[in-house]
């Protein structure tokens, strides 16, 4: 599978783990991370989120989809995407970040090229 959002996901499964991507994101960001940790404190956190919004989730999800996430093949993944969207926000940040020679960027500005980095998930 292809670390990207699958069309075939339901739209909430998509939002929940882009939530839980942002949340890896964070947490490699605290002082001495540990990856494996935080990947598996956002699966579980995902699917914590995807249990609570079942019914709703289900009526927009196709029986394979279904069938991947109550079996436990879901959270292989889930963590492709998270991974995947956490490798582009890094990218984004490093492109963000200035370098000898360059501009300073504006807060907003910043905030508006991880934004689109995060929008270009979504599609």
């Amino acid at each position: 599978m292809s670390a990207k959002l699958p069309k075939s996901w339901p739209s909430t499964v998509q939002k929940i783990v882009l939530d839980s991507a942002r949340y890896y994101y964070q947490q490699m960001n605290e002082p001495f991370p540990v990856p494996d940790v935080a990947m598996d404190n956002a699966v579980e956190w995902a699917n914590r989120e995807i249990e609570g919004q079942r019914r709703y989730i289900y009526e927009e999800a196709s029986p394979r989809w279904i069938n991947r996430w109550e079996s436990g093949e879901f959270d292989g993944d889930m963590k492709k995407v998270i991974d995947e969207t956490y490798g582009r926000l890094r990218r984004a940040e490093r492109g963000v970040r200035s370098r000898s020679g360059a501009a300073k960027k504006l807060a907003s500005q910043l905030d508006a090229e991880i934004a689109q980095a995060l929008g270009s998930r979504r599609r």
